[in-house]
Formats: structure tokens, C-alpha cells, sequence
């Protein structure tokens, strides 16, 4: 199978296009042997116009798959409309597959899907009858917060999704398999550096509560309410607790002498802040991923990470529980640590991506004919 990606370039953030294709380019000649799957790279420039697109769409209908990378498309206006991303996704006549790499496990695109053969996320819904049922916000636990902190704003109720596009959603990879996380991973697992003894900073927060998530009040409602939380446990721990941005050096060097770090939500469940404490070997506190299934897998509870109820009243009890139990909490950290080395050197995501060529080439072979449920991985 002959494959070309279609990634944001000149003029769109680059970190999304890098996450997306840093595993591929990793293991592309695995993926060659091993599945018969070759690939290319095309760009969008933000100084691209509707004519040039549509050209673009022709050119690489050519191909037996074409990936398309969701956020240049996630730019609404100038100089990509709604109506000009819909058609270009319509001229394209090969098998479609859509990456969205928005944050949240919910956000769909009900127009998108139309659209495509194969719809990717960084991470889905464990119970995928859970689509089916609208969301104040759009997903499970904005609806929570929503209610939790009785907002009366402006609120945008999720559409439920049909069954036909649920069967094209697909798991993909998260931003855990950025090329800088690897980078950063592979350097601390090699130095092993981090002594658990050592630390001197016993609970540790860094998380922005302003700007944009001042748009969305729940999301601020949620991160103030685990810095108030966090606040209280000054009395009696050292706390490094704050929402002024430092350099990141400065950030990294914190969480390497910190015993706790906390992470809450944000525009999605997971963050690249998620994998920076794991790699500093930290124990991550975050609330529950219990509803959603996401790859690369490293976050277990109890296991590899200390899950959290979503309105954090057992925050402060379990930061107590496991400041008192540093063999317990040492095991968890280094557990989470290995896993994530370990889906490199098992080289997991060779599997992952096999699952989703083995799908296009059903796909292909029926002529993009709908899945059935049971396909779906």
C-alpha cells in the first residue's frame, strides 16, 4: 500500500505535524517489511487558496490511502472555509483517512466523518456506545463540570453520532510519540538520574488557568479548584504551586525534585505535561482516564498513575496518603517510566499502525465499503 500524508507546513504550528509523523518516520522501514506500507509527505502553506487545495486533492487522489492531518483544518476562515475544506476532503478520490489530533476524546467532526473512510483519534471513548449520547460541551466530563460548577453560560450541546460514523472511528497515536518526549525519554532512561530520595519539592503544579481557558469556565473552574485544593497542603509540605509560565529547563528541573505532580484537564484529557512527569519519574496524579482508551497505553491506575475522582475530593487525601508511603510511591513512578520505555524498545506502535493498514486494505479491497461494528478496533 502506497500512502501520502498531507501535514500543516509554512504558517500552522508545527508540534501536531511532528507528533503525527515522528513513529511513522521511526519505523518506516519496519513498516515497509512488515506490512508492504511506503508513504510521502505533502504540505498545506497557510498561503495556499482554494484553487491550489483542489489541485492538491486531484494530484493525490493518486495514491492508494491519503492521510490528512486535522489542524490545518481546525483554522476556520481565511484562508481555509468551512465549505473549501469539505470540498477538498470531497475531490479526493482515494480511500480518506482523517487524523484529528484536536485534544479530546469527543470532539468529532460529524461533517468530516461524512466525508472519509477512517476517522483517527489520539484516544477514544472506551465504551464507544457512549457517542451515541449527547454531552453538555461535548464530552463526558465537561458535562460533569458543567454541572459540578453550575455554569449558566453560553453552552454548546453535543449532537449524538450516528452508529455509521461511530464505525469509522479508529484509534491513532498520542502526542506521547513527539519527537521531543522521545528524545527527552530516551535521555533520562539512559542517564537515570532521578533519585527518589532526593526530592525536595513534595507536591508540584504548574498549569495555566488564564487566557484561553477563561473561554470555557468550566475548564477554569476545574484547574482553580485543584490550585485551592493544592494551596492547602502548604501547611504542612513544600508546595510548588503556580500558573506563572517559567522556562522550560526551569519547568523540568522542578518536576526531577518533586515527588507528586499533578495534571488536570484541559481542551483534552491528556497532555505532553503528562509524559514530562512520567520521564522525571515523578508520581502522576491526574483525574480518572478510566473512560477513554489511548495509545501509547502507559496510563493505569494504581499502576503507572494515581487516578483522581473529576471533582478532586480525594485530591488532598491521596497526596497525603502517598507522601507517607514513598516506597509506593516510588514503585508506581518508575513503573509508569518503564512502560514507556518499553513501548519503544518493544517497538509497539509497529502493531498499532498494522491494525489500521489491515483495516485500509479491507477498505480497498471492498471498494471503502461500510464496517461493521465488530471491525472496529
Amino acid at each position: 500500500m502506497k500512502a501520502i500524508f498531507v501535514i500543516a507546513g509554512n504558517g500552522f504550528p508545527q508540534y501536531q505535524a511532528q507528533t503525527l509523523m515522528f513513529p511513522l518516520l521511526k519505523y518506516k522501514r519496519e513498516l515497509k517489511q512488515k506490512y508492504d506500507f511506503t508513504f510521502e509527505v505533502a504540505e498545506i502553506h497557510r498561503d495556499m487558496d482554494p484553487t491550489d487545495l483542489h489541485v492538491m486533492a486531484r494530484t493525490i487522489s493518486s495514491y492508494d490511502a491519503v492521510f490528512v492531518q486535522g489542524r490545518p483544518f481546525k483554522v476556520h476562515g481565511e484562508p481555509f472555509t468551512r465549505e473549501y475544506i469539505l470540498e477538498f476532503l470531497n475531490a479526493i478520490s482515494a480511500t480518506k483517512v482523517f487524523f484529528d489530533d484536536g485534544d479530546s476524546s469527543c470532539h468529532l467532526d460529524e461533517k468530516v466523518m461524512e466525508k472519509v473512510d477512517v476517522y483517527l483519534k489520539r484516544q477514544v471513548l472506551k465504551e464507544r456506545s457512549d457517542y451515541g449520547t449527547s454531552h453538555l460541551e461535548r464530552t463526558p466530563w465537561s458535562d460533569c463540570f458543567v454541572r459540578l460548577y453550575d455554569y449558566h453560560g453560553p453552552i454548546m450541546q453535543s449532537p449524538a453520532v450516528s452508529d455509521s460514523d461511530v464505525d469509522k472511528l479508529h484509534l491513532g497515536w498520542n502526542i506521547g510519540l513527539g519527537r521531543d518526549t522521545y528524545q527527552l525519554l530516551m535521555k533520562r532512561h539512559w542517564w537515570g538520574i532521578f533519585k527518589d530520595n532526593g526530592r525536595s519539592i513534595d507536591v508540584h503544579l504548574r498549569a495555566r488557568i488564564h487566557g484561553d481557558f477563561e473561554t470555557r469556565a468550566w475548564i477554569h473552574e476545574h484547574r482553580k479548584s485543584m490550585y485551592d485544593k493544592v494551596h492547602e497542603l502548604q501547611v504542612k509540605h513544600n508546595v510548588v504551586s503556580s500558573d506563572m509560565r517559567v522556562p522550560l529547563a526551569h519547568y523540568r528541573k522542578e518536576l526531577q525534585n518533586s515527588a507528586i505532580a499533578l495534571s488536570p484537564f484541559g481542551w483534552g484529557e491528556i497532555s505532553r505535561n503528562d509524559f514530562e512527569i512520567i520521564i522525571a519519574e515523578c508520581l502522576l496524579m491526574k483525574p480518572s482516564l478510566a473512560h477513554l482508551r489511548t495509545e501509547p497505553n502507559i496510563f493505569v491506575e494504581y499502576e503507572t498513575y494515581v487516578p483522581l475522582e473529576w471533582d478532586l475530593s480525594d485530591l488532598q487525601e491521596k497526596c497525603e496518603y502517598y507522601l507517607s508511603h514513598p516506597e509506593e510511591r516510588e514503585r508506581i513512578a518508575k513503573a509508569a517510566k518503564r512502560r514507556y520505555v518499553e513501548y519503544y524498545s518493544n517497538k509497539l506502535f509497529i502493531r498499532r499502525f498494522g491494525e489500521i493498514v489491515n483495516r485500509l486494505c479491507l477498505l480497498t479491497e471492498a471498494g471503502s465499503r461500510p464496517t461493521t461494528r465488530n471491525e472496529v478496533p
